[in-house]
């Protein structure tokens, strides 16, 4: 990571460590861009030994690492002087593969394989930290980016791996501790389209202080705009709806790093807060069918979320046995989120309609505790070196959720879905072998043993619960043809946990909550062929996934009081997805154009088709799957390598399949971001960045004929950065 300090960063105190992406101090000129996703580690991984003379840190704590399993890696060498904000999503929605979701310019949720993301899973190394979606999903809007070392996406999967998210998985890696003590630091202003002022700070360093001793650690703060306009068409084409909504995001987050070491062991503890504040401003105006004023709806919210927990780890090895090693891993998280929201509604003449005045409360606690012990055996069985891996995972989480609301002043019965309880367990235990033919072929089969158990109550004491077992074999396969040529390919059994309002035992009048669901489960087949060199990296992946067990609302064939049929959440669809995933990653300076001197592109494309069968028959694709999509960055630096210019493009296609009912179509949306680096002196680099240049809209087509305009904010920062 490359470190910057400014006159408001002064108004933080602390330190975090930085990563294998700290590039060596220059001769005050820029850090060159480095086209590999591999960068060197910062730390000793299981299986290594020590050298005499190495001072590095042990590995523990940090989770699985992709290794050779098809994905992507992208760390900080490469997406510092690229155009990125200040939260991680502004690094994992440039991975291969990898689209994000939201409202324009929002980018807060992964999606791999642009499926929903209901199917992606992320972890902070290797540790699913409680959040508030229901569909699983981590909003990415509270990670700064700050704290971020390197972000992967992890399409294949191993034994030793979570086998939950069958799509895929984003992997968010923190700083390693530096074996030489370094410290950056950042500040940057600006504002944006909706006029708000923003900014974003942080001050971050550490090291190894001694052969035994590393400590590092972080704070950063940062306020973002989310602000956007909608507006709504009528089949006519009348406008019948306009929205105008500000709201800012103000996050922030805190890192410690400490690290005691010996020869043969290491011990981790790793303490995290992360905070984000939002307020919210919402004016709707309505208007009749002759365009004259319908009346209006004015809407205040206040979000506060906080996520906060530590993980602790213990890594030993073995004298008597060389690279075998125990890890064992273990942690607690809580996040708590409030919501405070008020709607209040106006006539065509501007008076209110106090009868309808809306009042929202909402609480909802989320906590996860978890252990796990990984052992690593490795021995020579016939002239062929074995990897022997096993261990076991134990995981507890709890979610309560609790709204209140009025309408009137007067209290609303609320939906089951709105106030309940869940406690979900799962058990794993694994073992797999890689094997390591020494001809540039290795192999790692294994299985994975998962089992959860579910209990979920609502408000009026009604509970239920299931409880669900897989055995999941995997087969990941690597081949070095040779320098410049690989072959990463996956067979897998994954699973995808329900989303928690589908487990909610609701009784309502028309539907009923089902918590004996079982998980989706796909098969995955996943294959890249990759060519490197120094100045170029060229990667062709194919993905495929059969898919069965699928949640869908079902007519149970029973019909309530008033004739109407009662439908419930069950297990009976089926789909399959596949396509093909396209990166490249280029130094122009290498066709010795002399025109084409300082360029540098890195450039991703994915092609996706898919089909669901619902449980009448009927078919259709995957919902807000896109067909293509493209990510491409392109920098340009000057003959002095001091100046760093360079442009972020997103490009999704159209979407026939877009909404929850999946029913709508959305149109093609073209984003721009651009980026500017200077370099001052060794140690100071002024930068700029403005993001959603284009104002990238959302059109979104309904299937009764009206259309939906969303636009989001336009924002612009400039800053200065500084390492030593």
């Amino acid at each position: 990571m490359r470190l910057t300090v400014g006159p408001l960063a002064v108004a933080l105190l602390g330190f975090v460590g930085t990563n294998g992406a700290y590039a060596q101090a220059a001769d005050t000129v820029l850090n060159p861009i480095i086209i590999s996703g591999k960068s060197d580690r910062l730390c000793i991984p299981a299986g290594q030994k020590r050298a005499e003379d190495d001072r590095r840190p042990l590995c523990v704590g940090e989770g699985i690492a992709r290794n050779n399993v098809p994905g992507d890696t992208f760390d900080r060498n490469q997406l510092d002087r690229l155009p990125a904000g200040s939260q991680a999503q502004d690094f994992v929605k440039r991975l291969p593969g990898v689209m994000t979701g939201g409202a324009p310019g929002e980018d807060k949720d992964a999606r791999v394989l642009g499926m929903d993301k209901e199917y992606t899973r992320t972890s902070i190394d290797g540790v699913i930290l409680p959040d508030d979606g229901e569909k699983r999903e981590f909003n990415l809007d509270s990670l700064p980016a700050g704290l971020v070392d390197s972000v992967e996406v992890i399409r294949g999967r191993r034994a030793d791996m979570e086998a939950d998210g069958l799509a895929g998985r984003i992997d968010v890696k923190l700083a390693d501790i530096p074996e030489t003590p370094r410290y950056e630091a950042h500040s940057a202003i600006g504002g944006s389209s909706d006029g708000q002022t923003l900014f974003d700070l942080g001050i971050l360093g550490g090291g190894m202080y001694s052969d035994d001793f590393g400590a590092q650690g972080g704070l950063t703060r940062a306020r973002n705009s989310n602000s956007k306009t909608k507006e709504k068409f009528t089949s006519s084409g009348l406008l019948s709806e306009a929205e105008d909504e500000n709201k800012s995001m103000n996050t922030f987050g805190a890192l410690a790093d400490i690290l005691w070491q010996n020869d043969a062991n290491a011990f981790h503890l790793k303490p995290l807060l992360l905070g984000l504040d939002e307020d919210k401003d919402k004016i709707k105006y309505k208007y009749k069918a002759n365009g004259t004023s319908n009346g209006t709806e004015t809407e205040v919210e206040e979000k506060e979320k906080r996520t906060y927990g530590a993980s602790g780890s213990w890594r030993h090895d073995f004298d008597s046995w060389v690279g075998a090693s125990v890890e064992m891993l273990a942690g607690h998280y809580r996040t708590t989120e409030k919501k405070d929201k008020g709607k209040r509604i106006f006539t065509a003449a501007g008076v209110e309609t106090t009868n309808k005045y809306e009042t929202e409360i909402e609480d909802k606690l989320d906590r996860v505790t978890f252990a796990q012990v990984d052992v690593l055996l490795p021995f020579q069985l016939g002239g062929i070196q074995h990897d022997v891996k096993t261990g076991t995972l134990l995981r507890v989480r709890d979610r309560t959720k609790d709204k209140q609301k009025t309408v009137g002043g007067v209290v609303q019965v609320q939906e089951a879905k709105e106030v309940y309880a869940i406690d979900e367990t799962v058990w794993a235990g694994y073992v797999l072998d890689e094997i390591n033919f020494g001809n540039g072929l290795t192999i790692a089969p294994g299985v994975r043993f998962e089992a959860s158990d579910l209990d979920a109550a609502i408000a009026d004491g009604t509970s239920g619960g299931g409880n669900v077992f897989d055995i999941l074999p995997s087969l990941p396969v690597h081949f070095q043809a040779t320098d410049d040529w690989s072959i990463d390919a996956s067979v897998a059994r994954l699973v995808n946990r329900p989303k928690f309002d589908n487990l909610i035992p609701q009784q309502s009048n028309t539907l009923l909550g089902n918590p004996d669901l079982d998980p989706e489960r796909a098969w995955a087949f996943d294959t890249s062929v990759t060519y490197e060199t120094d100045d170029l990296e060229l990667s062709f992946g194919i993905f495929h996934r059969a898919i069965e067990d699928l949640m869908e609302t079902v007519d149970t064939g029973r019909l309530n009081s008033d004739g109407d049929s009662i439908y419930q959440y069950q297990n009976v669809g089926n789909g399959w997805t596949n396509g093909i995933i396209l990166s490249q990653r280029v130094s122009l300076a290498a066709l010795n154009a002399p025109v084409l001197n300082g360029f540098s592109i890195f450039a991703t494309q994915t092609f996706a088709r898919s089909k669901v069968t619902e449980a009448d028959g009927t078919t259709r694709e995957f919902k807000e799957q896109a067909p293509f999509f493209a990510d491409l960055a392109v920098e340009w630096t000057d003959p002095s390598d001091r100046l760093s210019l360079s442009a972020g493009f997103g490009y999704t296609a159209k979407i026939d399949s877009a909404g929850d009912s999946a029913n709508e179509s959305r149109d093609a949306e073209l984003s721009l971001d651009l980026a500017m680096n200077y370099q001052l002196t060794e140690t100071f680099e002024l930068y700029a960045l403005a993001k959603n240049v284009t104002g990238t809209e959302r059109v979104t087509h309904k299937s009764d004929g009206t259309t939906e305009i969303q636009e989001g904010v336009k924002s612009y920062f400039a800053g200065i950065r500084a390492k030593f």
